[in-house]
């Protein structure tokens, strides 16, 4: 029987188990993937592929300095290692949350069920596929076992598992998402402090008390210098990000729960256009579990006598209410240091539902033991079941499904006939009203095929929530063993069918394969000038085509081959990494706020920051790709030479070089070449001094001016030293370029500034001739040094 949820987790996840693919989260995709490959060749610690340049040691989503991850790099490649890692991961999940229950005296069969409500509950499937969460879902159980184990245990015991649990917590600050871990943390603290009042109440001992205290402090000290180099990392670059100043509480609450909701509960994959319900099934907890939940209630006499009841039962409320739009709980948590900088505090609710699969666990056991007494209740609780099912679930399924089967098409053209008379003339997007058409297709279809009986859903609530019924209402006639053996099989089968295509997978060879894009542009490129690519406006552009082409939609972070196909072709950031080419642009939480503003001011969809940025101008596509046009010189600037688009560009600047119609519904892909961009390296004495507290749009306004290779040096006049003429540039190649460092052998004709055009983060390190120098900014986001007329080395090293 323990084997079941663990044949389920093998069937959902069987693309990327047995097939050899790799998860379509998109994530996983342009992020994690491209981030491991560059960790498996071990580079080192800068990454000259997206951002201009970045270091990838400081960001959570690449697990850097994860012990584990540098392992299985010496025996698989970046994608193996990955699959590998998140279904493992998944599994020892399930396996610790069955050891942890069966410790605290939930019975063998029930702790079961309770593990597999907690594994395929809806908000840790959310994040499966997402390498850098799911390690916290098995550390969880694993740390609450130690804890256990080690309060009932003999202090010289005691003392070596909490040494062992701050190990495995500075694993966790090494190895990924610290949001997650702080959230574990804080489990854990409660009931270690749950467990010595109950230990205190029982001994009355001052001293072995006070002894656990020091030991669990420890754990913490422990934790802390384990994790310090990924800790000192985060701390030192965070000042030059976006999240320096935290985050705001409208982020802090973004996602949170609303009264429509409640609804994922039954039905999981709910999509309803214009409401801000994420697509997806972050509530779902499997419908006999939540039979069994809701009988929690009449059993609450029974299951108040057990104390691990009630911390669990009291974690869950505390999690849900922590997920709650405006809730005071999460505004309270969002006063407090480090709660202060986590982005959707709804993330919290892995940990509500771990506590909700006890919960269950526990009243299963219970409710079978009590059912004789409180049979009356049951069956009086399942008739009001019946009637609403009767009365409105069924009545509101078969009127839809009417609507659904006769009406459709008459619905569907009232609703454009009055978008065209009333509507159209107030859109800014410049489409034909065919775009909008489809649109309303695709949300007619989202609204009606919800409650259609043949939508999956539908079947599984019906299917489902009927075996659980009569499982229910028939409970005096099972042993409790085949009471709770059907439970487990129920439980399994509704997560498996809910499931079942949900974990999707893109071919292995087709990702780690460079696209026609890609080689098409290393192949233009032979003189070994360094140059960048740029995709942008991708998140209006590949919106339009998905309407265009009714791209499936998984949910919401999940592509289909064809989105994944367009995307690749485009070479979305991070993928560069893959690629071999190196981009102006990328996908990374802890960009900078300079480079953030940067690329939204040239059109990425992925800024930090909103400043000027040109994504979220409301104005239409043709003004955005006019203001793109605008700003060449900004592109030139950041070293662009290739822009790969979803739309034609009209510009005597821009070359079209390459033209492809990609995918079955043959979405149009445009190469453009720019002419003259700036030298990723150069010496110029074509410096003009900026104030440094010159606003963003001032420097870029003064920088768009310039069609040739330019400085604008924040600094004042009298630090530029007397630099005359401006006429002179002289391109610059390294003779080393190797990972962290690059070397330049200079020949400078006159006094002028070498300028350096990779991102001027904290941790580089230049000298001239060997000698130490001060790199100063340049260009808002690069670097220029001071260089006098003769022959030099420079050097350039990233150093943490």
């Amino acid at each position: 029987t323990v084997l079941i949820p663990i044949t389920a987790i093998l069937f959902i996840f069987r693309e990327v188990v047995f097939q050899s693919k790799i998860f379509s989260h998109l994530d996983v995709l342009i992020t994690f993937i491209p981030y491991y490959d560059f960790l498996s060749h071990g580079t080192g610690l800068i990454t000259p592929s997206i951002l201009s340049g970045f270091p990838v040691f400081v960001s959570t989503n690449s697990g850097w300095f994860n012990p584990i991850n540098k392992l299985f790099f010496h025996f698989l490649d970046s994608v193996d290692t990955f699959r590998l890692l998140d279904v493992s991961y998944l599994i020892l999940a399930y396996s610790f949350s069955y050891l942890f229950m069966r410790r605290i005296k939930v019975g063998h069969l029930a702790s079961i069920l309770g593990a597999t409500i907690f594994i395929f509950a809806g908000q840790v499937m959310l994040w499966s596929e997402t390498i850098i969460i799911t390690n916290y879902y098995f550390l969880m159980p694993l740390a609450l076992y130690i804890v256990d184990v080690a309060i009932g245990s003999k202090l010289i015991k005691a003392f070596f598992l909490y040494i062992l649990l701050g190990l495995l917590f500075g694993w966790g600050f090494l190895s990924g998402h610290v949001q997650f871990l702080i959230y574990v943390y804080t489990l854990v603290g409660c009931y270690f402090l749950f467990l010595l009042w109950h230990k205190y109440k029982e001994e009355h001992s001052y001293t072995k008390t006070l002894f656990h205290i020091g030991f669990f402090v420890l754990t913490f000290v422990i934790s802390y210098f384990v994790g310090l180099p990924s800790i000192r990392a985060i701390l030192d670059f965070l000042p030059f990000t976006a999240r320096a100043s935290g985050v705001s509480l409208s982020a802090a609450t973004g996602y949170a729960y609303v009264p429509w909701h409640l609804l994922y509960y039954i039905l999981p994959s709910l999509k309803i256009p214009y409401l801000p319900v994420s697509q997806s099934f972050q509530n779902y907890i499997g419908l006999l579990p939540l039979f069994i939940f809701s009988l929690t209630f009449l059993l609450w006499r029974d299951l108040n006598q057990n104390k691990y009841f009630n911390f669990f039962f009291g974690v869950f409320t505390f999690c849900f209410i922590a997920s709650v739009k405006y809730s005071p709980v999460a505004f309270i948590m969002h006063q407090l240091p480090f709660y202060s900088s986590f982005r959707e505090t709804f993330r919290v609710m892995f940990i509500g539902d771990f506590a909700l699969g006890i919960v269950v666990a526990i009243a299963t056991g219970v409710l079978w033991e009590s059912r004789e007494a409180i049979y009356p209740k049951i069956e009086n609780y399942l008739k009001w079941i019946k009637r609403a099912f009767v009365w409105v679930v069924l009545p509101v399924v078969t009127f839809v499904s009417i609507l659904k089967i006769f009406f459709f098409t008459t619905i569907g053209d009232f609703l454009k006939n009055y978008f065209l008379t009333h509507l159209y003339s107030k859109t800014v997007g410049g489409f034909p009203p065919d775009h909008y058409y489809r649109i309303i297709d695709s949300y007619l279809h989202q609204s009606i095929d919800q409650f259609y009986i043949f939508n999956s859903g539908v079947t599984i609530l019906f299917i489902f929530g009927i075996s659980s019924y009569f499982l229910v209402k028939n409970i005096k006639t099972f042993p409790s063993k085949h009471f709770l053996f059907l439970a487990i099989v129920i439980t399994t089968l509704n997560f498996s069918t809910l499931y079942a295509f949900r974990i999707q997978g893109i071919p292995k060879l087709e990702l780690l394969t460079p696209p026609k894009t890609a080689e098409f542009i290393k192949a233009r490129e032979i003189d070994g000038e360094p140059f960048r690519v740029f995709s942008p406006l991708m998140d209006i552009t590949m919106f339009n085509e998905t309407t265009r082409c009714n791209f499936p939609d998984l949910g919401n972070w999940d592509a289909s081959y064809q989105d994944f196909s367009l995307r690749r072709e485009l070479i979305e950031p991070d993928l560069p990494i893959l690629y071999g080419l190196e981009s102006a642009d990328g996908y990374e939480p802890y960009v900078t706020t300079r480079v953030s503003d940067v690329i939204g001011y040239v059109g990425s969809r992925s800024p930090t920051t909103d400043n000027h940025s040109i994504s979220s101008e409301k104005i239409s596509l043709d003004k955005k790709i006019a203001l793109l046009v605008e700003r060449k010189n900004i592109y030139r600037a950041l070293n662009v030479k290739y822009l790969l688009t979803l739309f034609p560009i009209s510009d005597s600047d821009f070359t079209l070089v390459y033209k492809d119609e990609i995918g079955e519904c043959k979405s149009k892909l445009f190469i453009y070449e720019l002419k003259n961009p700036y030298p990723r390296y150069f010496l110029t004495d074509r410096v003009v001094p900026v104030s440094p507290t010159e606003s963003f749009v001032s420097q870029m306004e003064k920088l768009s001016l310039y069609d040739t290779p330019t400085v604008l040096l924040e600094s004042k006049m009298k630090d530029i030293g007397n630099i005359s003429n401006k006429r002179y540039i002289q391109s610059v190649i390294p003779n080393i370029n190797d990972g962290d460092k690059r070397e330049f052998i200079v020949d400078v004709m006159k006094d002028s500034y070498f300028f350096i055009g990779e991102a001027l983060l904290p941790g580089f390190v230049a000298t001239v001739d060997d000698k130490p120098v001060t790199l100063l900014r340049a260009n808002y986001i690069y670097s220029a040094i001071p260089i006098s007329f003769g022959k030099h080395t420079v050097k350039l090293e990233y150093k943490k």
